[in-house]
């Protein structure tokens, strides 16, 4: 029954984490790829450590530390890597990484909040493009609009929301 109690609060701890250490290994490697393979080994990595993290501490804090040396052990393997930056150079860029991961939740929430205040057609126009991947062309064939209206379109939700995320962080 432990087992199951520890895998639950895995997965809740986790799904809490996930955008957090992402951002955080995509901050140092700035390839999606890259940052993909890193973030899946940095998972499993976790869920075989979890009997080692401290209930009570901060769990994302923990996760981006295992993050930070599976980048540097993924970094000093990868000859794609290997004579752009040092180590060192990249400890300093972590650590400037750390708190700006650190943020990506609130921001995440500031973003999800301004989302919902889109009526329901941007809304899904959102979603088709960016959760659905479909081209800007397929949605204006979908609309019976122009790709170019299309594009002026999704512009003005941006801009909308740009003001509405400017205004929540002010």
């Amino acid at each position: 029954m432990a087992e199951k109690s520890d895998h639950r609060r895995f997965l809740e701890l986790y799904a809490k984490s996930q955008p957090r250490v992402y951002s955080f290994i995509l901050m140092l490697v700035r390839s999606n790829h890259d940052a993909d393979e890193i973030f899946q080994e940095t998972s499993a990595l976790l869920w075989e450590k979890f009997d080692q993290y401290q209930e009570g501490t901060n769990f994302g804090a923990w996760a981006v530390t295992i993050a930070k040396y599976q980048v540097f052990d993924y970094l000093r393997k990868s000859k794609k890597y290997q004579h752009r930056l040092s180590l060192e150079m990249i400890q300093d860029i972590s650590d400037i990484a750390e708190p700006e991961a650190e943020a990506v939740d609130g921001r995440l929430q500031i973003l999800r909040n301004c989302l919902y205040k889109l009526d329901r057609l941007n809304r899904s126009l959102l979603s088709l493009r960016y959760q659905q991947n479909v081209s800007v062309k397929e949605i204006a064939q979908r609309k019976g609009v122009s790709t170019g209206a299309m594009y002026r379109r999704l512009t003005k939700v941006f801009e909308v929301l740009r003001r509405c995320i400017n205004r929540s962080i002010a």
